[in-house]
């Protein structure tokens, strides 16, 4: 999905990666990829990395995350990576998730 243009007033993409096959030899002089024509949603389209390695390292993609206990109904299906943080905070009554929680 592109996110719209930056300041160099080129589209970026809302989920960014910092390695994998999708470098481009033109970062290498400061030049960042223009999407434009660029169809993002195809199979074959590879997100702009600014490290090269033939292999990504670590991604954006959906989680599979299960529990027992309590709050585990919080953990039972496949979330984007950032519920996790969010919700092991609320179910643990930690960080921003504590004014949630009842102090028996």
């Amino acid at each position: 999905m592109v996110g719209g243009l930056a300041l160099d007033r080129k589209p970026y993409t809302t989920l960014s990666y910092s390695n994998g096959p999708g470098y481009d030899t033109n970062w290498s002089n400061g030049v960042r990829p223009d999407l434009t024509n660029v169809d993002t949603a195809s199979d074959s389209f590879l997100q702009p990395a600014s490290v090269p390695l033939s292999r990504e390292t670590h991604g954006g993609d959906d989680v599979a995350i299960f529990a027992l206990g309590p709050q585990a109904h919080l953990f039972q299906n496949v979330y984007e990576q950032h519920y996790i943080a969010h919700v092991i905070g609320y179910a643990a009554c930690i960080g921003p998730g504590l004014h949630f929680c009842t102090v028996a």
